[in-house]
């Protein structure tokens, strides 16, 4: 059994495969970033104190109307994403209901960046903090989202949310798991099949500099084992080193991952999400979980240009 104490360097490395009222005239035919109708910090910012408030007053239905109708969370501690406007909704009502850890609670939330892509599309980051009715913190995480300026204002297109891991949680899944027994991932995407293999090859070969070639330049990976978000190719390497040091209990292990769903947001840009799953060295299951990511075409390859994922924490062991 793996505790969260002991795979500090597996949740590092698991997790590769991984608005507002204004109005505006972004322009959808082009996709070069225009400074001019750019979405700016601030318009993510007004957006996510508006989210905030609606969380804070545990009100589903209004949550719902921040996400795009087709819109997903990627979120640490469900098995699939949860897709579409009214899923989202109906799940809200699960967050908030009766018996849920969150009733009585608020929660803080910090934007860190965010990146216009064009086309009405940006990248955005931060953190979160849930406080109980007395002011303690019981939980901390990250967010990663791909938001995109419709005729209602800035909504969430991808919303992918992890939580920091604590020492005690336990990321094996049971032995009888089955969660992901009989999925198919896309394959159907010549460029996304080359870099996951490339993770998956780079990977068992403890390579990372295989690895942090996956990513662009100006990357960022946001994961549940590490309060900040790593940022950048040379920071991203750094991370993989130490995940691979010759005294690390997971060396020889397997990652793989399968896409379940992929969209172009322009011909530069694009975003995907999927599962994952890690076999130790002699073949036994040593975590699964979720990721969504950000990539951006470089000719005629993809590079991730925002990495969420996280691994299943599992407390009925």
């Amino acid at each position: 059994m793996i505790v969260f104490g002991r795979a500090v360097i597996l949740a590092v490395l698991i997790c590769m495969l991984s608005a507002c009222s204004f109005t505006t005239n972004i322009k959808f035919g082009s996709s070069k970033a225009d400074t001019e109708n750019a979405i700016t910090q601030e318009a993510v910012e007004e957006f996510i104190e508006r989210f905030r408030d609606k969380w804070n007053r545990y009100d589903g239905e209004a949550l719902g109307e921040e996400y795009t109708e087709d819109g997903k969370t990627v979120f640490g501690g469900e098995v699939f994403p949860i897709e579409g406007r009214k899923a989202l909704v109906e799940n809200y009502g699960v967050v908030f209901g009766d018996g849920s850890p969150f009733q009585g609670t608020s929660v803080a939330i910090k934007t860190e960046q965010v990146m216009d892509l064009g086309n009405g599309f940006c990248r955005a980051d931060g953190s979160f903090e849930v406080f109980t009715a007395d002011g303690e913190s019981v939980m901390t995480g990250k967010w990663g989202n791909v938001m995109q300026m419709t005729n209602d204002g800035l909504q969430m297109l991808q919303e992918a949310v992890f939580t920091n891991l604590k020492p005690e949680d336990v990321i094996t899944p049971p032995a009888d798991d089955q969660a992901y027994a009989g999925v198919k991932g896309m394959t159907s995407d010549p460029a996304m099949n080359k870099i996951v293999k490339a993770f998956e090859d780079s990977w068992a070969a403890g390579d990372s500099d295989g690895l942090a070639s996956i990513y662009t330049e100006d990357a960022i990976r946001l994961v549940d084992s590490a309060p900040e978000t790593v940022r950048g190719r040379d920071a991203i390497r750094d991370s993989f080193e130490t995940g691979f040091a010759d005294d690390s209990p997971f060396k020889g292990s397997r990652l793989t991952g399968k896409v379940l769903s992929i969209r172009n947001l322009n011909d530069q840009y694009l975003i995907a999400n999927g599962i994952w799953q890690g076999l130790d060295a002699n073949g036994a299951p040593m975590a699964r979980g979720q990721w969504a990511n950000l990539y951006r075409r470089e000719g005629d390859e993809i590079r991730v240009l925002m990495e969420n994922a996280g691994a299943m924490v599992f407390t009925d062991q």
